[in-house]
């Protein structure tokens, strides 16, 4: 087995984990429960993850990303589009919301990256992929149904 999808598998493992109903649940009513900023939040949570994956794409000399890096990009806008368009139950909505936000700061700074240049061709084809994820995602036109969280 390539050692690229051993890690890949990992670490979207992990992010499974701490993306998923429950998980945004215990953090909504943390907040409750705590005063702010000695708990981690909804909030950190995206952000954090925002950063430690899109991060690089704020380096002016980015020029390349690496494979098993790319990967996780790709599965977690997909998963943030999943959030933001088709929820599973319990999905608080301040999650939908913050995916949402997430997304439109990708499109952002995709499109950065993109129009700075310099990057390799495999960078800028998963770039591009990357944005037209993410532009469907917000750019879809659904039915929003009344409550998902039964």
């Amino acid at each position: 087995m390539p050692v690229a999808e051993i890690a890949e598998g990992f670490a979207q493992n992990e992010l499974t984990m701490m993306f998923q109903p429950l998980m945004f649940e215990r953090l909504n009513d943390l907040s409750l429960k705590v005063k702010p900023g000695s708990t981690m939040s909804l909030t950190d949570l995206f952000d954090w993850t925002q950063s430690a994956l899109y991060g690089d794409l704020g380096q002016s000399k980015l020029r390349s990303i690496g494979e098993v890096h790319r990967a996780l990009q790709q599965w977690y806008a997909r998963k943030l589009a999943q959030i933001w368009l088709a929820p599973a139950p319990r999905t608080p909505y301040d999650a939908q919301s913050l995916a949402r936000a997430k997304l439109v700061e990708l499109r952002h700074d995709v499109v950065s990256v993109l129009d700075r240049g310099g990057l390799d061709e495999l960078t800028r084809a998963h770039l591009e992929s990357l944005q037209d994820v993410v532009s469907r995602a917000l750019d879809a036109r659904l039915v929003v149904p009344a409550d998902n969280r039964s």
